[in-house]
């Protein structure tokens, strides 16, 4: 999602100095924003350098193409604080809640750019070991016979039992079934 705001911000960022201005007392005009002699004087927020604003510029340009429109989104609400803006307006822009903004430039404030990132989720650890999945494969695949199951083929809720009876640890039937797939069995 790509702000008026946002854009004017990006395309005011790119250097305007005064007209007829050439001394090293250049003056840099964005919505919210003044530049004077390089140094950046927002009025509230968030402070970042020139090579951080054009980093954030760089990145929100580079996620609005690959169209990751969350990461656009937190660069955005980060981008429109350091111009100035408050972080409530910036946060009705954005479309979060103001809390939700506050984390985002607290991430930033830790870890810059690559905070704003979502990263991996691992997730809740396997009740099984890997050692344990491999023995139940093996089992698996010698059939339901072979562990005096009176079956010729898997099903979930036999799986289920067997893990229980072997392991100890309960699963429900509708993630033997997962397991089982991950595993390279069909499922019936």
């Amino acid at each position: 999602m790509v702000s008026f705001y946002t854009e004017a911000l990006v395309k005011g960022m790119t250097s305007r100095a005064k007209e007829g201005d050439k001394s090293t007392d250049r003056c840099y005009e964005t919505p919210h924003l003044s530049f004077w002699a390089g140094v950046r004087m927002p009025r509230r927020g968030l402070r970042v350098s020139d090579t951080q604003m054009e980093e954030l510029i760089q990145g929100y340009r580079m996620a609005t193409a690959r169209k990751d429109v969350e990461l656009a989104k937190r660069i955005q609400g980060v981008l429109l604080v350091s111009s100035g803006m408050a972080e409530s307006k910036a946060a009705l822009i954005v479309q979060v809640a103001r809390r939700t903004l506050q984390e985002w430039i607290s991430k930033y404030r830790r870890g810059g750019l690559t905070a704003l990132k979502k990263g991996p989720y691992p997730g809740r650890s396997p009740k099984l070991t890997e050692a344990q999945f491999e023995e139940l494969g093996q089992i698996i695949e010698q059939g339901p016979e072979s562990v005096g199951l009176d079956s010729d083929v898997w099903t979930a809720p036999l799986a289920v039992d067997l893990v229980n009876r072997l392991f100890g640890v309960k699963y429900h039937p509708d993630h033997m079934r997962k397991i089982l797939k991950r595993l390279g069995f069909s499922v019936q």
